[in-house]
């Protein structure tokens, strides 16, 4: 019995550890993201700074794309999840282009409107990825 419980315990410390790691990694792109415009609100560095975090929460959302797909454990669900994520990205792309149209004004401001609006789609993104991924690790459990 003593045994089961520290197979149980050490299993709940290695998905406690892991959780809180994934965390540390959306935490510290979001530290690095505003110490990058530290109070610099110029609209270059705050464009260059979007820049830098899109990638990064690309990064992730890929990072997480391929962990829900190891842990979805019917391949149809496969075919359904990269059909949706196939599905985002297309979408993804012509939302981009509609900011293109949109925000294709005068002035440097709607640069930064358009790099702002890029990063949230990507971080929020990212964020829904880890959240399914996070349902089928904790419910597989």
């Amino acid at each position: 019995m003593k045994i089961l419980f520290l197979i149980i315990f050490s299993i709940a410390i290695s998905q406690v550890h892991l959780y809180a790691q994934d965390k540390q990694d959306e935490d510290r792109i979001e530290t690095e993201y505003k110490a990058c415009l530290g109070n610099d609100t110029s609209v270059v560095t705050i464009c260059n700074c979007s820049f830098k975090a899109y990638a990064k929460w690309n990064d992730q959302m890929e990072y997480y794309y391929k962990k829900l797909l190891r842990e979805i454990p019917i391949d149809t669900a496969k075919q359904i999840a990269k059909k949706a994520q196939g599905a985002w990205l297309t979408w993804r792309d012509t939302e981009f282009g509609t900011y293109n149209c949109i925000f294709d004004k005068e002035g440097s401001m709607w640069n930064r409107v358009r790099a702002e609006e890029r990063l949230n789609m990507m971080r929020e993104r990212a964020q829904q990825l880890r959240a399914y991924y996070e349902v089928l690790k904790h419910n597989k459990d």
